[in-house]
């Protein structure tokens, strides 16, 4: 009886508000209704263009004339999709693949500034380091591949970030920093692996100079 009175009380003292803005609530009501309804035909939409467009960049993909211009002519028709960003990626990749750093450079550092959080953010972070190492700007790939193996531990990009990190504390001379590299690309890595291979290599050279340095001069 308590509850039912409480709700007898509320309807009395709501319904004459409710009355006087019955027509703005139905407004409101008309209003949510068509947001919501935009918001799930955004949704399929946005679905649908990626269908499409992951279909339109495979048979691209397939095609003994595609070119990074082709590709980055996609990618600004599919802008905001992930076939937009995957085709940027690839129009970098092939640059680079071409020898033509300096031109995948800026593909990459764009991907990276634009789609900070996407998935293949880390793969576009190795373009731009690789460019940047390719091109002798050790500091600034050290920096980029720095920032891969400290967003992707725990997965192999961090192993081969680190082991790229080796190879140009090695070219600058910094043979403590490439030790360390090498030892931690060596213990996270399977032995099977080339790139412990090649880790194993680099730190038995690094170690070796290391060794030849700390020997007393001889008298």
């Amino acid at each position: 009886m308590e509850a039912q009175q409480i709700q007898e009380d509320l309807i009395i003292k709501w319904w004459p508000w409710l009355e006087a803005n019955r027509k703005g609530l139905l407004v409101a009501l008309v209003a949510v209704a068509l947001f919501i309804g935009g918001i799930s035909f955004w949704s399929s939409s946005k679905a649908a263009a990626e269908v499409s467009g992951g279909t339109a960049l495979s048979a691209l993909l397939a095609s003994p004339a595609t070119t990074p211009d082709t590709l980055l002519a996609f990618a600004t028709s599919h802008a905001g999709t992930q076939a937009g960003a995957r085709a940027e990626l690839q129009a970098g990749l092939a640059l680079y693949q071409a020898g033509k750093y300096a031109d995948a450079l800026p593909v990459f550092e764009k991907f990276t500034q634009e789609h900070s959080g996407d998935a293949l953010a880390n793969q576009a972070l190795f373009g731009l380091a690789a460019c940047q190492e390719a091109l002798g700007k050790l500091d600034l790939a050290a920096s980029a591949y720095a920032r891969v193996a400290n967003s992707s531990v725990g997965d192999g990009s961090s192993a081969v970030a680190k082991y790229a990190l080796g190879r140009i504390s090695e070219q600058q001379g910094k043979l403590t920093e490439a030790q360390n590299y090498f030892q931690t690309v060596c213990q996270s890595v399977n032995n099977q692996l080339s790139l412990f291979q090649d880790a194993r290599r680099h730190l038995d050279k690094v170690q070796q100079q290391l060794a030849l340095t700390a020997k007393p001069a001889a008298k």
